[in-house]
């Protein structure tokens, strides 16, 4: 209320600037032409009063109104492309998540740009997992089942409850966790649209323990993403901060990381319960 209150009193105040002003040419022109061909110097004096009012007043407002507001135009448009060409867009640039990784909301924005595959990498995809568990179906569950539905292929990879770097009688919690998102997450796949002989929701198992876990989205095409969550000593995973790198802006640093990914992904096995014809490429 308060802002329109404001713009129609600014719009009522230009209307009656633009009238005083016109007032104020007309006016010295009509004292211009009446004191034209008379003598004296008090005519002389009315013929400068009008020349004032006419040019000096009515024409500098005219002026700095109409000629004055395009030029500035002009400036800030010409302005904003130059900014637009040398400062890098949001697409352009590295994305930080300092308080920890990303909300519901901006990872849902992140894998449904997929148009072919999506890879969740992570010690026990606890996170993942509970999204699935937790959370109304509407709002996660059947978004990934649209989009495996559609052709994009979710590939999940899980630290192997047989690795050597899993001590299971000091890690039981961390194998207790595994061993359900593993059970899990393979009966998910099971109820998932397959592609041909190929599920379209896989768990894979990988030995070595990684120090990030991260989310990739089409990594192998020209508008490949990955969000990566390193692993800080002394801080809780959800908490660590998170990185969203993209292959057009960062090609050298997003190859470095796919290439630790892909070569998990390649020594991994496939979890048991499902297909053993799955492709890992």
């Amino acid at each position: 209320m308060e802002v329109d209150f404001k713009e129609s009193h600014r719009k009522g105040l230009g209307r009656f600037f633009h009238a005083l002003v016109l007032l104020i040419f007309i006016g010295g022109i009509g004292i211009r032409l009446s004191a034209r061909g008379r003598a004296g110097f008090a005519w002389e004096a009315a013929r400068d009063v009008g020349t004032f009012a006419s040019v000096g007043v009515a024409v500098t407002f005219f002026y700095e109104r109409f000629i004055r507001t395009e030029e500035r135009k002009l400036y800030l448009s010409d302005l904003n492309q130059l900014l637009s060409q040398y400062l890098p867009s949001r697409e352009d640039q590295l994305i930080v998540y300092e308080q920890g990784r990303p909300t519901l909301a901006e990872k849902l924005e992140l894998i449904n740009t997929a148009q072919f595959e999506v890879v969740e990498l992570g010690i026990a995809l606890r996170t993942f997992v509970s999204y699935f568990e937790m959370r109304p179906a509407a709002e996660f569950r059947d978004r990934v089942a649209t989009l495996v539905a559609r052709g994009v292929r979710f590939r999940c990879l899980i630290l192997d409850p047989a690795s050597r770097f899993l001590d299971k009688t000091k890690d039981r919690e961390v194998f207790a966790r595994i061993e359900a998102s593993i059970q899990y997450l393979v009966n998910l796949g099971a109820q998932m649209p397959s592609f041909e002989a190929s599920p379209g929701f896989a768990v894979f198992l990988y030995d070595r323990v990684p120090h990030f876990a991260a989310v990739c989205v089409d990594a192998e095409s020209e508008h490949g993403q990955i969000l990566v969550s390193p692993y800080l000593h002394g801080a809780k995973n959800a908490e660590s901060p998170g990185f969203l790198i993209r292959k057009s802006s960062h090609p050298i640093l997003f190859d470095k990381f796919w290439q630790s990914i892909k070569s998990l992904l390649n020594e991994a096995r496939i979890a048991r319960g499902q297909a053993s014809s799955q492709d890992k490429n």
